[in-house]
């Protein structure tokens, strides 16, 4: 866009030159993550080759691949916001009951996208598993025996969060302030303690009862990306079928999805909001599979068929590029009594380089240029000194938020 009109005795100006250098962006969205995505691929847990392992698939159903093969099996996948990584529950048994090969006592661990560079995070003796990561990866909530923790991404810097020993299922909210998760701290009128959706502060203060429920077992709780409804599902006492329900972050405005032959549980939302991927229980011999359907319940699809049972989907976020944002500048140029003015464009972060050819300018002349930003940044300013031997002046403006 033009600001100005360059004078004549500037020709050099129109032909204004710009080099940029562009530091990578910081900061990531999360597990269900709440930034500009697209949909990767649905990792869950199968054992359809005998062993509980973790699998991922095409939202279309495509693309089966095998991550994990452990004897001791892996459940429970949870991707990180830049959907590089997966933590996911790894056995340390196996044990046997029945005659079925289960999983154990497990930890946490975390492998590459591909399944490959997995590491074990948590090493103790007792049970660890359902982990979530925060929106910006910089901690994993997991269940510990029955109570919830957190941890940095490399295992250090284990934090407790409840004390009730009746808390599993963590699922933290995007914008990262706030935890979801089951909790049976509440008896019914039986004196059995009943399973709800509570949520906390991040850091396990301030925890409110949601579902509320005493006839109906809930849990599994999943945030929409954009924060605005959790995904949970839910059981009556009555005996009907486990089906999924959307509630908003205070517990109001419940609302059952259509119902479906079988049972619907573990919601897991796209990363656009869109979708959402579930169990789904079918007819004898009752194996489970995975489904996605609309957000609003409609449309559901089975994703797999696969001999056993699939369940405990997670949907890979996949960050978008960053659009190449830039803004329009003007570059005022005074020197030896002239004057002259030209507009330029230059990235939203980083540095830019402006380089200018005063033909007209001997050399040695002080020449001031101020670079203006446009009413969101702060203005900023570079002066040319002297002119080189060369009738030539570099400036170095500096970027609107770079730092």
């Amino acid at each position: 866009m033009r600001t100005g009109a360059i004078p004549r005795w500037l020709p050099a100006l129109a032909a204004l030159a710009l080099t940029i250098a562009m530091p990578a962006a910081q900061g990531v969205p999360a597990a269900r993550a709440a930034f500009p995505v697209s949909n990767g691929t649905i990792a869950f847990m199968s054992t359809q080759d005998g062993n509980p392992e973790i699998y991922t698939v095409n939202p279309d159903g495509s693309g089966l691949a095998r991550l994990t093969h452990s004897d001791a099996g892996d459940i429970a996948p949870a991707w990180s916001p830049d959907g590089t990584r997966i933590a996911f529950g790894c056995g340390i048994g196996p044990e046997t009951e029945g005659g079925f090969r289960t999983v154990g006592p497990s930890d946490i661990c975390v492998m590459d996208a591909d399944g490959r560079g997995s590491a074990r995070l948590t090493n103790d003796n007792v049970s660890d598993g359902e982990p979530t990561w925060s929106p910006d990866g910089s901690r994993i909530a997991f269940r510990r025996a029955a109570d919830i923790y957190t941890m940095q991404p490399d295992g250090t810097d284990v934090t407790r969060l409840t004390t009730d020993v009746f808390a599993y299922e963590p699922a933290w909210s995007p914008d990262g302030t706030t935890i979801a998760f089951t909790s049976r701290r509440d008896l019914g009128a039986d004196g059995m303690a009943n399973p709800e959706i509570y949520v906390m502060d991040a850091d396990g203060t301030g925890a409110v009862n949601l579902t509320n429920d005493l006839a109906t077992e809930d849990g599994h709780p999943a945030w929409s990306p954009d924060g605005s409804r959790i995904a949970y599902d839910s059981y009556p006492s009555a005996g009907e079928a486990v089906a999924v329900w959307l509630m908003d972050p205070d517990g109001s405005d419940k609302v059952r999805l259509p119902p479906a032959p079988g049972s619907d549980s573990e919601p897991a939302w796209s990363p656009d909001g869109a979708k959402i991927a579930f169990t789904r229980v079918g007819d004898p011999p009752y194996y489970t599979d995975i489904f996605v359907r609309n957000a609003d319940g409609t449309g559901a699809v089975a994703l797999t068929k696969l001999p056993g049972f699939d369940g405990s989907p997670d949907w890979q976020p996949v960050p978008s590029p960053t659009p190449t944002t830039a803004r329009s500048w003007a570059a005022t140029i005074s020197g030896a009594g002239l004057s002259g003015r030209a507009s330029l464009t230059v990235p939203t972060r980083g540095w830019a380089s402006a380089i200018y050819w005063l033909y007209r300018l001997k050399a040695g002349v002080a020449v001031s240029a101020r670079i203006v930003a446009g009413a969101s940044c702060d203005a900023t300013a570079t002066t040319i000194k002297r002119l080189p031997s060369n009738p030539h002046g570099t400036g170095r403006p500096k970027a609107c938020g770079s730092s």
